[in-house]
């Protein structure tokens, strides 16, 4: 074997190591940013806001609908109204959050019935806008698109940067087999 070879091959191995190193790096980077800038302060801060706030229950149902499929679906509906340092504000939301409130019709009467059972009746308003309101405590809406892309970013870096050090761990075993070399136990 040339010594030109033995370089490229050193070379590689090198380069390897700093592509593990990197996507190991870029997926770091990821989660910590969604844990960090995105996440969990955005979670932390929208939960310390809501204050649970009494309100009278104006009407609650179960609304049925047709799907573009033709099946049918069933959504939860509410009205209610709150006061709130003497201002009364309306409300018919359910949660802040994304959470799909259509379901099966057994699921929504559940919830309905939760809900208008609740004695007294409240509801959980958003302090920093008492305008905002939600029936059920809901932030899970905080889970932005940006939240989600940068995860996907950071699995796929983290996913590439495991199959490159699954290549390199190859190359190495390899190239110590062909050297006559006795497998270590970091690598065996």
């Amino acid at each position: 074997m040339g010594d030109g070879q033995v370089e490229s091959k050193a070379g590689g191995t090198a380069n390897g190591v700093f592509g593990v190193v990197f996507c190991l790096a870029m997926a770091l980077l990821a989660f910590g940013w969604v844990l960090s800038a995105d996440y969990v302060p955005a979670y932390r801060a929208s939960r310390a806001q809501l204050r649970e706030t009494p309100a009278s229950l104006d009407s609650i149902r179960v609304r049925e609908e047709r799907t573009s499929e033709g099946g049918l679906r069933y959504r939860l509906e509410v009205n209610y109204t709150y006061h709130l340092d003497g201002v009364e504000y309306t409300g018919d939301r359910l949660g802040f959050g994304e959470t799909k409130w259509d379901g099966d019709q057994q699921t929504q009467e559940r919830r309905r019935d939760e809900a208008s059972s609740r004695e007294p009746f409240f509801v959980f308003v958003d302090a920093r806008d008492p305008s905002r309101s939600m029936l059920f405590d809901d932030t899970s809406g905080i889970i932005t698109w940006r939240t989600w892309l940068i995860t996907a970013i950071g699995v796929f870096w983290l996913l590439f940067g495991a199959g490159a050090l699954i290549g390199l761990v190859q190359e190495v075993k390899e190239r110590r087999a062909q050297q006559g070399i006795a497998p270590s136990d970091s690598f065996g």
